[in-house]
């Protein structure tokens, strides 16, 4: 409801269930995966390079999985305004 600021209608629940089989067409069970943009991605993915919802990525590893480790991951990309918004695709173009 929150996101309708109403109770869903028949037509809205049958959009998120579209939507959300998109999402995840290519779900295996048993695996682990992230959600980052807008696009689920494998926890084991050897390298990022889409273009999500908001920006541009292009990274060598799966940063939440790598800022398990490394804090800098989480300050620098995962939660950096900077990072976020220097990759941003203009509104035009999403």
């Amino acid at each position: 409801m929150a996101a309708w600021h109403r109770p869903p209608t028949d037509e809205d629940i049958e959009e998120w269930i579209k939507a959300m089989q998109a999402l995840l067409s290519k779900v295996k069970v048993g695996k682990q995966y992230v959600c980052l943009d807008g696009y689920i991605i494998p926890t084991d993915a050897p390298r990022m390079r889409f273009r999500g919802w908001h920006s541009e990525h292009d990274l060598e590893f799966v940063p939440q999985v790598a800022a398990l480790d490394d804090y800098f991951v989480m300050e620098n990309i995962l939660s950096s305004v900077e990072y976020w918004q220097s990759r941003a695709i203009p509104r035009e173009g999403r």
